[in-house]
């Protein structure tokens, strides 16, 4: 009876020794895990916005025209950028200007379907891909990016911008479907340039 019970005894204390080794082993795998997940979202992600980052969106744009030339399906890029940044950022400062990029990242994902993403290309300059997209949706999508304010020191700061966009042609490149985009996102800027200096007149 002595013998069986230092037995029972002695395999209890392998148990747990077996379930403190298993349940040191998840600690760490999970460890892993978060450290992989957290590196991982640092290379794809802009860190002041959350929004994917330009590298992202080279490999990612790249993918999507492989999808558009196999299937045949249209695919929309929407290049945005904010009017007057660097004046906002002159008179209100860098915290201000900070401000105004994450609230109007913020809008951008409120903006897109979840099979879009939106991209910080660098500095007050975005993109949005939109897969299989019909060209009449882009209105509306372009229509959600209504001028905002934000509150800074007592004071309301209006901030407006300005887009353009292209659609995908067969045999484009990501760097030509690109050009195109910004070549619209630039007249779309003399327009309202034009039009403003009119007003002025007026």
């Amino acid at each position: 009876m002595l013998i069986f019970n230092v037995y029972t005894l002695y395999q209890q204390h392998l148990l747990r020794q077996l379930r403190n080794h298993l349940a040191g082993q998840i600690e760490i795998a999970t460890e892993q895990k978060v450290r992989a997940k957290t590196l991982y979202e640092l290379a794809i992600l802009d860190p002041l916005t959350g929004l994917y980052n330009r590298r992202y969106c080279e490999d990612r744009l790249k993918a999507e025209i492989q999808r558009v030339q196999r299937n045949r399906l249209p695919l929309i890029a929407i290049l945005v950028d904010l009017d007057n940044f660097k004046e906002l950022n002159d008179c209100f400062g860098h915290a201000a200007g900070d401000l105004v990029l994450k609230e109007f990242s913020r809008n951008l994902n409120k903006t897109i379907r979840g099979s879009d993403f939106a991209v910080r290309m660098g500095g007050d300059e975005f993109l949005l891909v939109l897969p299989e997209c019909p060209p009449e949706y882009v209105t509306l999508v372009m229509s959600r990016l209504t001028p905002f304010g934000i509150d800074w020191c007592g004071k309301k700061v209006p901030v407006t911008s300005s887009r353009g966009w292209a659609q995908y042609n067969p045999n484009e490149t990501p760097e030509q479907l690109l050009a195109r985009a910004d070549q619209a996102l630039y007249k779309e800027k003399q327009s309202r340039h034009a039009g403003e200096l009119l007003n002025l007149r007026a």
